[in-house]
């Protein structure tokens, strides 16, 4: 991002952070997470197959970031009918 934008990684990540109020990894994260939690409700997809729609390259991978972002499991989110919006109460590492 920081090339496409013509700057430099620590100035651009200090100017997004100061435009967005988050760094530019959290930011992708956090929509990735979002993305992931979309996917369960509109679709039948698996658990390995939404990874691999928001760009994680394993299955396992993509759970630790699902439960680390909204504090419950991928399946358990799922089961729920996605109650919690992953990035807005999980733990944070």
């Amino acid at each position: 991002m920081a090339a496409e934008a013509g700057a430099g990684r620590s100035l651009f990540a200090a100017r997004f952070r100061m435009l967005v109020g988050q760094p530019p990894m959290r930011h992708l994260a956090m929509g990735r997470m979002q993305e992931a939690a979309r996917l369960p409700a509109e679709s039948s997809l698996p658990q390995d197959q939404v990874a691999r729609r928001v760009s994680f390259a394993s299955a396992t991978g993509f759970h630790l970031a699902f439960r680390r972002a909204s504090g419950t499991a991928p399946g358990e989110y799922r089961r729920s009918g996605g109650a919690q919006e992953p990035g807005g109460g999980g733990r944070r590492g």
